[in-house]
């Protein structure tokens, strides 16, 4: 595909690509294959790419436009857009330690959510702080068929859990130059998506559901709301036959569908860890298979009286 060397990693998702120099510009050819090859294996790796900010903003261009994250940090000036995620080792595993990064996928608060993440290692432990990676797709179709029926038909509220409106606005007024990287100050309160998602470019049904953004699933009695929500997320993310686990390099540069995989990183490290993420922004809200249209907007009384389901 366009000379590039594409090894399937796991059986469900993943593949590494050589063959490329994205230290280079990419070629219109290149393009075409490398988004085609993430559709085709959902989550995509690549090893000894040493980019520079800059170098690293262009690779994101191929996917999309990108936008900065509204709390964590970026490199700022013209790279506004690169965020820098640093751990400093403490939120390693240990009996007081509460690890609050869960299995998720960027961005499902926004009405037209994030499509992709592009995450580069800068700086990395002597060993530990993989990231797992898990097929939606497969979540979707190993559900038994009677309760595939039933999901198709529901929706779920996302939204940024423990970050106020005004933090948000913040953020725009920070940014005031270019008004396209503004975020939606509702974002942060719930948006609500079809739990079932139909993936605009492949066709295939996904899971849409994860414990860190989404809080509660509705138009149900709320008993079985919270045991269906919990039944969902535990099988979405027990079964290793849907994951792949990747084990950083410095230079190894990692891309995912967020409409089609959750991803988690492994707390197990005690050294400094640090990674730039680019977030490729939505093109279209999210379409259920029940529904000619997206969801309407969800009821501010609905999310102000939604506690988070843990």
């Amino acid at each position: 595909m366009a000379g590039l060397d594409i090894q399937r990693v796991g059986t469900s998702l993943g593949a590494i690509i050589g063959g490329i120099d994205l230290t280079q510009p990419v070629t219109e050819a290149h393009a075409a294959a490398l988004r085609q090859a993430l559709l085709d294996h959902q989550v995509i790796f690549f090893r000894n790419q040493n980019l520079t900010g800059e170098q690293f903003k262009a690779v994101g261009q191929v996917f999309g436009k990108a936008y900065p994250h509204f709390v964590l940090k970026n490199l700022g000036g013209d790279l506004k857009e690169v965020t820098q995620i640093y751990n400093d080792g403490s939120r390693q595993c240990s009996p007081t330690i509460d690890n609050k990064i869960q299995w998720h996928a960027d961005g499902g608060y926004y009405e037209q959510p994030t499509e992709a993440t592009l995450l580069l290692a800068k700086e990395l432990p002597p060993y530990g702080g993989d990231t797992l990676f898990t097929s939606m797709y497969d979540a979707y179709d190993m559900l038994h068929p009677a309760l595939r029926r039933a999901v198709d038909e529901l929706q779920a509220v996302h939204s940024f859990p423990d970050v106020s409106s005004k933090t948000v606005q913040a953020f725009n007024a920070n940014i005031s130059d270019d008004p396209t990287m503004r975020v939606d100050p509702g974002s942060v309160a719930g948006r609500l998506q079809p739990l079932v998602v139909v993936h605009p470019q492949t066709g295939r049904k996904t899971l849409n559901i994860n414990r860190q953004f989404t809080r509660q699933i509705v138009g149900m009695p709320e008993i079985q709301a919270r045991h269906l929500f919990d039944l969902l997320v535990e099988h979405c993310t027990s079964y290793h036959e849907f994951q792949v686990r990747f084990q950083w390099q410095v230079g190894s540069l990692a891309i995912w569908d967020n409409r089609c995989t959750l991803h988690r990183a492994i707390a197990d490290f005690s050294t400094p860890r640090m990674m730039w993420r680019l977030t490729i922004a939505g093109t279209n809200r999210l379409h259920g298979p029940q529904l000619e249209a997206p969801p309407a907007a969800l009821p501010q009384a609905t999310v102000s009286g939604s506690p988070r389901l843990q």
